[in-house]
């Protein structure tokens, strides 16, 4: 297929040969900290707790349950206030691992690039993103910098033509709220730099582990978006994890072991991917972090071996801690997707404007959580609040054979908002 145009001040991946662990994630294995950081990292301490780890959790929500699963909590406003969150943290817990567990994204920061370790950086490149699908039997949806798009002088009349195939992406957009249709009419937002083209099919966040040299795929979850005005491309869950065609399973094995072997990485990273049938897999993008779909993963996976690890229920989290010294090949073990059991994640919008009672809502989730079935309320707030259309108010996870229930729930929790 036709390479993908270069993405300006796009960083040029560098090999870091032999994956080599570095100081402050070697020490955090023995430890037993974890420094997490995010939009949100309810789900990441969570697991970091299955894992029998204690944690310092950073993130802009607060919410309650995270509160009450982490040692020591700092809430921010927003992405401008890590740096000065992680430096305290670190101050306090120099020898804890600092794991990058949400959509947070954060101002270009030596400390904060160092403390998430020196191996990420080269993953975030469209041009190796392209490389990496054409030499694994995938694809890499053509790409085009507004810039020169917006020079050419056939510019209305092809966007035009065409603007209903394309999209609009920030450099930085994550969770899709920074994903829009392109539109000919209307003139690139602040921040809004390349367009890329639309592709059909279904969206899975494919959910790898990687050791350095090797990488393993755990399982890939479909994933569920919404939309609030002119941003069609919400995250507002996912499915899984779903059994993958044997072809597409080994085209993404090989681009996660590529990719690997390209950048010494280590730790857990989701790519996401758009299916359709037996067709070779779209990859959109690489997030080397904890995403969204990975605690759906994590509830099949089997426990780890009793001579390896204090911790008798799976924990991706330790995993990742421990992926950073350990060969995967002695302690990872992954289900067949064929016979694991299936989960959904969906998060619950406000559909108006109002206000949110914390009381009100905490009440609502603990009556769910202490019924006898297995839909579970997560995400639960911390306190009362202003709310505005599209913002969320919790989760709710559970077997993907109960999916069903979740819209009678939705409204039960949407009708919390006064």
């Amino acid at each position: 297929m036709q390479a993908p145009d270069a993405i300006p001040d796009d960083p040029k991946p560098q090999p870091n040969p032999g994956g080599e662990p570095s100081e402050t994630t070697d020490s955090a294995a023995a430890a037993g900290k974890v420094i997490l950081m995010g939009a949100s990292v309810r789900s990441a301490a969570a697991s970091a707790r299955r894992g029998g780890l204690r944690i310092w959790g950073i993130d802009r929500f607060g919410d309650a349950d995270t509160r009450e699963l982490c040692e020591e909590f700092q809430q921010i406003s927003g992405p401008h206030q890590i740096a000065a969150a992680l430096r305290r943290a670190k101050t306090r817990w120099p020898d804890a691992a600092v794991v990058a567990a949400g959509d947070l994204i954060t101002p270009p920061d030596v400390e904060v690039d160092h403390a998430l370790g020196r191996e990420t950086q080269p993953i975030r490149s469209r041009d190796l993103w392209a490389q990496l699908a054409a030499e694994s039997g995938c694809r890499f949806p053509t790409t085009r910098s507004i810039a020169d798009e917006a020079n050419s002088p056939h510019q209305h009349q092809r966007q035009s033509i065409d603007h209903d195939r394309w999209l609009e992406k920030l450099m930085t957009g994550t969770g899709g709220l920074g994903v829009r249709w392109s539109d000919p009419n209307r003139k690139p937002q602040g921040g809004m730099t390349f367009q890329q083209q639309w592709v059909a099919g279904r969206t899975y966040g494919v959910t790898f582990i990687a050791d350095g040299t090797e990488a393993t795929l755990l399982g890939a979850c479909r994933t569920i978006t919404t939309s609030f005005g002119d941003l069609p491309f919400i995250y507002a869950g996912s499915l899984g994890p779903m059994p993958l065609q044997p072809l597409t399973q080994d085209r993404l094995r090989c681009l996660g072991q590529r990719l690997v072997k390209r950048t010494g990485y280590r730790g857990l990273f989701n790519t996401d991917v758009v299916l359709s049938g037996d067709q070779p897999p779209w990859l959109l993008e690489v997030n080397p972090r904890w995403s969204a779909s990975m605690e759906l993963v994590e509830h099949t996976l089997a426990p780890e071996p009793s001579d390896s690890s204090p911790a008798t229920q799976p924990s991706l989290i330790r995993w990742h801690v421990r992926a950073q010294t350990e060969r995967l090949d002695t302690w990872v073990r992954v289900p067949d997707p064929a016979h694991s059991s299936r989960r959904f994640k969906r998060i619950v919008y406000s559909l108006r404007k109002g206000k949110l009672c914390s009381q009100a809502i905490q009440q609502w989730c603990r009556r769910l959580n202490a019924e006898d079935q297995p839909i579970r309320c997560t995400d639960i707030p911390a306190q009362t609040d202003d709310i505005a259309i599209g913002q969320p108010i919790v989760t709710l996870t559970g077997p993907l054979t109960q999916s069903t229930i979740y819209r009678g729930l939705s409204r039960q929790v949407q009708s919390l908002v006064s």
